[in-house]
Formats: structure tokens, C-alpha cells, sequence
């Protein structure tokens, strides 16, 4: 297989062409791979094969041209699997009602893999799971659906994504790819594979489990220092200290690392601490530091909701700036802005949304409000909220947001956007956590 894979006469199928999907399927399909990137949702297909990405993740004009030149076929039909070497399964993996992990969609996937997988296929998670899913999990549905048996008719691998949204220099090229098999044969093999695009090189973990802990705890070190720094905003607050100059101080030190206040969203960060802890339970072990953690980024927008209502007293206009999960991200699946719009609704508090990375429809249906096409028409406005400081926001001064508001407005300023000194000066009352 390693011979194949030199010769670029392997072929690749990536299942389920989101955030991670996509863009794995175009960097195999430029580095001279036959690539089929599979998906259930046929819209998404229909505009993929018309050189249009619904996801937004890649401008049109660059999906077009790597289309041009690259063996890539989009298919919603299952049995084009068949012609694959290596299936690459990238599928979403979220939290029940309950907030444990909701492993549908890789149930799903396998299922339809197991029923269209040719002899000697080698199947390679890349979504964020708990710690035994690849082996638990898919591995017995794999069995199950193929009639074949692992490690003799076909292999296992499981290689997490690390992709960064909204930071274009980390990417699927510019980070170190982790890859683990079955055994020593089967992560050599996918070394030698994902070595073609993963420009930084790969990372052989010890075994399947490792990765997929290795994978989670990258997640949970960042959701604990960010809960540590939100934590501190609290006290510093009471303590009448500003958190950015504490940490300042204290990052003039050569071993401390600066983490700053904010909201928690996304895919990962908020969801990789529960997958573990769940699975620590389920081994008898109760996670102490990891779900602390959570509590106190989940507590934020009550926190965030709260500290409003009290400078704005009853009722009050608040515009929110930014409502993806993450900064210059255009989704706005998983962001806490949810919460916070929720928390500010029952204050009695009217609230106005402003982001325009995001489609009107796309926040509606997320946040359950309408999407304001700019400030412009605004006025009265008694707290400008800049919870996600895109780089669009540039574009809006201080002069525009005092023009919008009342004499003596608020700016709650979660992520230290503007510049407070002109802020104030333009007669805010500049609070930031």
C-alpha cells in the first residue's frame, strides 16, 4: 500500500465534506490523489460539483480552480466508496439532552462505510471522540455491515483533526498531523499517506486510544486556562483591578503563559472536557479539575447578562457585536451568544444583533432574532456589547457607535476590541472582563 501511496495511485474518500472534510478532500485532490468526498446532504453536493461552497469555508473562485485541477469527485451516492483505498470518516460528534457524547453520526457513517468498503480498505476517524470510540464503536458496526474482519479483511486508524477556524496560517498543511493504526503496519501506512498533506509532518501516537486522548486534552489545557482568566475577571472586578493588567504583570514572568476572558464556544472546546470526564466515569473516576472548568465558562453569559442588567437597571437597548463561536469564523452553530441573548431577553432587555459574517437566515434560526442589516438605523442604544471581535469591525468607529446611543452609553468589551482610552473619551463607560 505504502507503494501506492508514493505513486499517488491510491484512492482517497473523505465522508462528510464540512469544516474538516472539505478541505482534507481538496488538499488530497491537489496533491494528485483521485479523491471522492462523500455526503449525505445532496444540496450540499449539487453546489459542490457546481463549484459552490454552502459552508462558506472556501471562496468560490478557489474551490472552482482547485476543481480544475484535481481528480475530485462529489457524490451523495453511497457506493462510490467502493472504489476507495483509505476512507477518511469526518463526521460531526456533539452532546445529547443529557450532555454526554452523541455518537450518531459516526454510527451513521459506519453503517453506510461497512456497507460499501472494498476488501483491504483501510477506515480512519478524524472526528473528536472519547477515548475507545474508533474500537468501541465503529469498529463492531464496520464488522457488522462489511462481513469482513478487521486486521484480516480491512484496517483502523484514527487521525484528529487540529484545524484552527478563523486562522488561515494554522491549517491542515501548516500543523503536525497525528496519525495511530490498528498496529505498527497500519500507522505506517497512514504516516505515509497523510505526509502528502500535512506539510509540518506527522506525529506516530502510541496506539488509537492515545491519539484520540491526545486529541481531547488539547482542547480541555486551553477550556481550563480560559476558565482560570474568567474566573479572575470575577475577582478583579470585585477588586476594582483591570484582569488584562494583572495578566500583563504577571506574562512578564518567562513561564507564564497569557490567556485573556471570554465566551467558550465551538465544536471543541466546550464539548472535548465532557467526552472525557464521561468516559473517566464510566471507568469509576470522577473528573474534579476538567468539569470545574466547565462550570465556570458556562456560567459567562449569566455572568455577562447579569453585570448588564446591573449598570443598565430595568429594561435598557443593548446591541451585540459578533455572534459566531469564534473570531472572523462564519458560523454560528455552538456559540454562546445563545445564552447570553437568552439571559438578556428575560432581564427585560431589548436586544439588537449585528454580524455580518453570518447569513440573516442562518441567525435567526440559531438565536431566534432578526439580524440587523447595519447600525445605521439605530438610535437610543444604552450598551454596545462586542462579544467576537472580527476584523470586519474595523470598519466601525467609535464615532459610529456613540452616533447610534444614548448620552452616557456603555461599551462591554469581552474580547479588549477598541482602544479603551478613546472609548472612553468618547463618552462610554469602557468595561471589559
Amino acid at each position: 500500500m505504502i507503494y501506492k501511496i508514493k505513486n499517488k495511485e491510491a484512492t482517497v474518500c473523505i465522508v462528510g465534506l464540512g469544516f474538516v472534510g472539505l478541505p482534507l478532500s481538496l488538499e488530497f485532490g491537489r496533491k494528485g490523489f483521485k479523491t471522492i468526498g462523500f455526503e449525505v446532504d445532496k444540496n450540499k453536493i449539487d453546489n459542490l460539483n457546481k463549484g459552490v461552497d454552502i459552508t462558506r469555508e472556501f471562496e468560490d473562485f478557489e474551490l472552482q480552480e482547485t476543481l480544475k485541477d484535481s481528480d475530485i469527485k462529489f457524490t451523495s451516492n453511497p457506493s462510490d466508496i467502493k472504489e476507495a483505498d483509505f476512507i477518511l470518516i469526518s463526521v460531526p460528534t456533539l452532546l445529547n439532552d443529557s450532555g454526554e457524547p452523541d455518537v450518531k453520526y459516526i454510527e451513521s457513517a459506519s453503517r453506510t462505510v461497512g456497507e460499501n468498503m472494498k476488501k483491504g480498505a483501510t477506515v480512519v476517524l478524524e472526528s473528536s471522540v472519547y477515548p475507545g470510540t474508533t474500537e468501541d464503536v465503529m469498529k463492531p458496526i464496520l464488522e457488522e455491515t462489511s462481513k469482513m474482519v478487521c486486521g484480516r479483511d480491512f484496517y483502523l486508524g484514527y487521525s484528529p483533526e487540529r484545524s484552527s477556524p478563523g486562522i488561515k496560517e494554522h491549517n491542515l498543511k501548516t500543523i503536525v498531523k497525528v496519525v495511530s493504526g490498528m498496529d505498527k503496519e497500519t500507522t505506517n501506512v497512514l504516516a505515509e499517506l497523510y505526509s502528502n498533506v500535512a506539510d509540518a509532518g506527522v506525529f506516530k501516537a502510541m496506539n488509537i486510544k492515545t491519539a484520540e486522548t491526545a486529541k481531547l486534552i488539547e482542547n480541555i489545557q486551553r477550556d481550563l486556562n480560559i476558565a482560570m482568566v474568567n474566573e479572575l475577571s470575577i475577582i478583579c472586578r470585585k477588586l476594582d483591578i483591570d484582569t488584562r493588567d494583572v495578566v500583563e504583570a504577571a506574562g512578564s514572568k518567562f513561564n507564564f503563559y497569557k490567556y485573556y476572558p471570554g465566551l467558550v464556544g465551538g465544536y471543541c472546546v466546550p464539548i472535548n472536557p465532557l467526552y472525557l470526564s464521561y468516559k473517566a466515569k464510566k471507568l469509576g473516576y470522577n473528573s474534579k479539575v476538567i468539569t470545574a472548568g466547565r462550570e465556570v465558562n458556562d456560567s459567562m453569559p449569566k455572568y455577562l447578562a447579569d453585570l448588564i442588567a446591573e449598570k443598565l437597571g430595568k429594561g435598557g437597548k443593548v446591541l451585540i457585536m459578533g455572534l459566531s463561536f469564534k473570531k472572523n469564523v462564519k458560523d454560528p452553530r455552538e456559540s454562546p451568544a445563545r445564552f447570553l441573548i437568552n439571559e438578556l431577553k428575560g432581564k427585560g432587555i431589548e436586544v439588537f444583533c449585528y454580524d455580518p459574517l453570518l447569513r440573516k437566515e442562518d441567525v435567526l434560526n440559531e438565536f431566534g432574532i432578526e439580524q440587523l442589516d447595519d447600525i445605521k438605523g439605530l438610535s437610543g442604544i444604552d450598551a454596545v456589547l462586542l462579544l467576537i471581535g472580527h476584523d470586519i469591525f474595523k470598519n466601525i468607529t467609535i464615532k459610529d457607535l456613540k452616533s447610534i446611543s444614548k448620552e452616557k452609553p456603555i461599551m462591554i468589551d469581552v474580547q479588549s476590541f477598541y482602544n479603551s482610552r478613546e472609548v472612553s473619551e468618547a463618552g462610554f463607560e469602557y468595561i471589559r472582563l
